[in-house]
């Protein structure tokens, strides 16, 4: 059967150029549908879907080429109306059913007003056909009083030209003064409650809501939200999301959280202080905290005001700092202690997490820390215990009996929250940092935090450099530690006097492709992950400051109402237009491809985000330390190397030479030297993973259907052990520096995602690296 396709565009002019010469159109060749509406139709709804009659059908699947001519006379009085209209033809094939396009955000008035589109496809076996009348926007009622198709098999004579009207010259009027500032307002009403069971929902706020944000510099946003609940325990939360036109400058605005929702209304409300440049949308989120019952959502109202950008600020292109990619690998001694490599997991806990008594969630803790021991871990990222200082110093020693150092982050009040502005710093932030950080004192405490991730701009990074300054006056025998997670900000936290001790970045990579809507495959994600450290590394080193990567150990569920969404989205059609699936997933050696390109990035140091499984992520393990296949997976991949630890944090990456590489694309291989040996240690890693349609695309095609379900990411083919050749220069031996075994550089085979340090020298240098760490 021959696949609806749509027609050369050029084949279509040459048919209209010519058809006059090819005769009229008329009903023995064609067909017509036509409908007059004496009470118009109302269409409110983004779409609306007319069936073509019987008659109509019979006569067009005759037709042997298909050109549709088509036009709809519209009105109405709302402000921004738009009017749309496409063809749905729906084949018998259910696969190769089309969309076809005739116009698209047409203006419409109070007064009536026609318009025309044409389409021309070659069709077979299709089965019914639909007529859809959009109203673009949803803004008020788009009201249809005709429609009519003509269908023939030859052209149609293209339309009479329209009649020029000369108009009238008008005399352009005085500039309006240009605005200092604005405000708009998001409003709904829901007579029959918004039920919200799921964690989050979302709402995109309106264009009129949205054009205000765009032109802000500025963003004071005030919320409430009125909600009730029948279920006991059920809790609320709201968030604004500000979207930015700029790579990585989106803005999630905390509003409220954790707010009970009893069964008479409550009415919530909260203020943040925002600042995003060149936005492009904002979207209102509400929070089932959580996944108690049914939160019932009565009312929202959103308000935002603040200070005009410039037209001379809104043509300027953001002026923000950046890492050059190209610039020179950092060779500089490093100012921290050279012999410790972290490998561990990130750590949400609560005694409440925990465990109900204080006994019960010491024991629990312990089991965990003897399950991160386990899997060969050297380090722990406590999050939620900071506010209680003798309970972490407590918890620090537990995790020092395992082995184990500690980074630990300050919460509450102890977090820097740039968007509640300067008062809410120096009164809250500061007091409760000079207040709870001397009382910290844990024995094995290596880094601690008091912000992560903090926006790019100046005023943010100022007030967590203020913050860091801080915390180091006040804890003088523990590291200061900064995680960051985007390149911009990273750039901005420049100031050579106020550095941190550890710098840290995180990626989450395998997950649903933001923009595009299908599935990042592994090999996106590696390309991602690999060139994203090699900038951070070297703003990092070139600061003298180590670098730890904090990698993806997480998946998230979620059910998503979308027309875009398609076999190549990772999410699988569960009804009509809903979808299910893992926006973020976890595919088999993710978690060796991750260590091994944080080693090859130059990274000291691998935390996996995170350990415990919460409401909505599927973590390392569960509640009851179950583990899911990557903390497994990641277990023995640490095993594999933790000797190598020290010489991880202490060798230093040369520069790319075109004198190293490998015979396969999909294996890069990077040159570390150190300073106590002479040789050169070479690690390449084997970034395949995965096959999808034969071939290792980079973005997933639409061959095959990707989805995950509660084993692992399905719809393609697990790779299988690479081979391929080092390429080298110098007359040194190659030797496995596991094994001490000497290596045939012509023939190296690695397992998927898996890395392999060789060492390049003299066999007496090699035997005294080996004898240095234990081999």
């Amino acid at each position: 059967m021959q696949s609806l396709s749509l027609r050369n565009g050029l084949f279509l002019t040459l048919f209209f150029v010519l058809s006059p010469f090819l005769g009229a159109f008329g009903q023995e060749n064609g067909a017509v549908f036509e409908k007059t509406y004496e009470k118009p139709l109302a269409v409110s709804v983004y779409v609306w879907s007319i069936d073509m009659d019987k008659p109509f059908m019979e006569k067009v699947r005759k037709l042997e080429k298909r050109f549709i001519r088509a036009e709809m006379e519209v009105s109405g009085t709302d402000e921004n109306l738009l009017a749309g209209a496409k063809f749905k033809i729906f084949a018998k094939d259910k696969k190769n059913t089309v969309l076809a396009p005739l116009f698209w955000r047409r203006k419409v008035t109070g007064e009536k007003r026609v318009f025309k589109g044409e389409f021309a496809l070659n069709t077979e076996e299709f089965s019914r056909m639909l007529f859809l009348v959009y109203n673009c926007g949803e803004k008020g009622t788009l009201c249809a009083h005709r429609i009519r198709v003509e269908i023939s098999d030859v052209p149609l004579p293209p339309p009479a030209p329209a009649k020029k009207v000369k108009k009238p010259v008008k005399t352009s009027p005085p500039p309006e003064p240009e605005e200092t500032t604005a405000s708009a307002v998001f409003e709904k009403n829901f007579e029959s409650p918004l039920k919200v069971t799921k964690y989050v929902w979302s709402l995109d706020m309106d264009k009129k809501f949205s054009a205000t944000v765009r032109k802000l510099k500025n963003q004071d946003l005030k919320v409430e939200m009125e909600v009730s609940s029948e279920d006991p325990g059920t809790l609320a939360g709201a968030k604004v999301k500000i979207f930015s036109k700029k790579k990585g400058g989106t803005l999630l605005a905390p509003i409220f959280w954790k707010k009970k929702a009893a069964a008479e209304k409550t009415l919530y409300k909260g203020e943040y202080a925002a600042k995003t440049e060149e936005a492009s949308k904002a979207q209102f989120l509400i929070y089932n905290c959580g996944e108690k019952g049914t939160l019932l959502v009565h009312r929202i109202r959103v308000t935002v005001s603040g200070d005009c950008r410039t037209k001379e600020e809104m043509k300027k292109k953001s002026g923000g700092k950046t890492i050059d990619p190209k610039g020179p690998v950092p060779l500089t001694p490093l100012a921290v202690k050279r012999d410790f490599f972290p490998a561990g997991v990130y750590f949400y806990l609560s005694e409440k997490v925990l465990g109900g008594t204080p006994e019960e969630a010491e024991k629990k803790f312990r089991a965990c820390m003897k399950d991160l021991a386990d899997h060969s871990c050297n380090t722990v990222y406590l999050s939620g215990l900071s506010g209680n200082a003798e309970l972490l110093n407590r918890y620090c020693k537990i995790a020092g009996e395992y082995g184990l150092k500690v980074f630990a982050q300050g919460n509450g009040p102890l977090y820097v929250q740039p968007g509640k502005g300067p008062d809410y710093f120096e009164n809250v932030t500061l007091k409760a940092m000079r207040r709870s950080l001397p009382r910290i004192h844990g024995e094995n405490l290596e880094g601690f935090t008091v912000k992560e991730e903090v926006d790019p701009e100046p005023y943010a990074v100022d007030l967590m450099r203020r913050a860091r300054e801080e915390q180091k006056a006040l804890m003088k025998n523990v590291s200061a530690y900064t995680l960051h997670n985007r390149l911009d900000a990273m750039a901005m936290d420049d100031d050579p006097a106020r550095q941190p001790d550890w710098y840290s970045f995180d990626m989450y990579r395998f997950k649903l492709h933001p923009a595009r809507n299908v599935i990042m495959t592994p090999s996106k994600a590696a390309n991602r992950i690999r060139t994203n450290l090699e900038i951070a590394y070297l703003h990092a080193a070139g600061f003298g400051r180590p670098l730890i990567f904090t990698g993806q150990a997480v998946k998230v569920y979620t059910t998503v109402k979308s027309t875009k969404y398609t076999r190549a989205s990772g999410f699988k059609e569960v009804s009509p237009g809903v979808w299910k699936g893992y926006a973020r997933y976890m595919p088999k050696n993710a978690m060796y491809l991750q260590f091994y390109l944080a080693v090859m990035s130059g990274c000291r140091g691998f935390l996996a985000y995170h350990y415990m499984s919460g409401a909505s992520e599927q973590s390392l393990v569960d509640k009851d330390l179950k583990p899911a296949f990557y903390w497994t997976e990641m277990g023995e991949c640490l095993k594999e190397v933790k000797k190598l630890f020290p010489l991880f944090a202490s060798w230093y990456k040369q520069p790319l030479s075109p004198e190293l590489k490998t015979s396969s694309a999909t294996v890069p291989v990077r040159e570390f030297r150190h300073p106590d040996f002479p040789g050169r240690f070479l690690l390449p890693v084997n970034t395949l993973i995965a096959h999808w349609d034969k071939t290792n695309p980079i973005l997933a095609g639409v061959k095959t259907q990707l989805y995950s379900d509660e084993e692992n990411l399905q719809g393609f083919q697990w790779a299988e052990p690479q081979s391929f050749s080092l390429l080298l220069s110098g007359e040194e031996k190659l030797y496995d520096l596991l094994t001490g075994n000497e290596a045939d550089a012509k023939k190296i085979t690695l397992e998927p995602g898996r890395g392999r340090i060789f060492y390049q020298g003299k066999k007496k240098d090699l035997d005294a690296v080996r004898a240095r760490y234990g081999l």
